[in-house]
């Protein structure tokens, strides 16, 4: 987890919305057989700054450093939906969650 959680940001008062990936859709998690687990975004709704992120499963210690990032720099989820990630890598999962934003 990176930045804020849900329980923090309804204690800061900030209007949010999160949006998950499972990474049992993500094309590489299935071809290495690791189909449990999700990404989550927890992202202000007025600015659409990612504010905060959870991964649990497959390289989240890894997945977990991009959020990290867009949140270090106040990265719009509209960001994250439109950097290239390779296929099929497990870091797609995080445009794929971003992607649902817009939804």
């Amino acid at each position: 987890m990176v930045g804020l959680n849900e329980d923090a940001a309804k204690a800061r008062g900030i209007n949010y919305v999160t949006v998950s990936y499972p990474l049992e859709d993500d094309a590489y998690a299935q071809i290495m057989g690791v189909r449990e687990g999700w990404v989550k975004l927890i992202i202000e709704r007025e600015s659409q700054r990612v504010i905060g992120g959870v991964v649990y499963g497959e390289a989240a210690s890894l997945i977990i450093n991009e959020i990290a990032l867009a949140v270090a720099v106040n990265a719009r989820v509209k960001d994250i939906a439109l950097l290239a990630h390779q296929h099929p890598t497990i870091f797609e999962s995080i445009d794929r969650a971003a992607i649902r934003f817009s939804l």
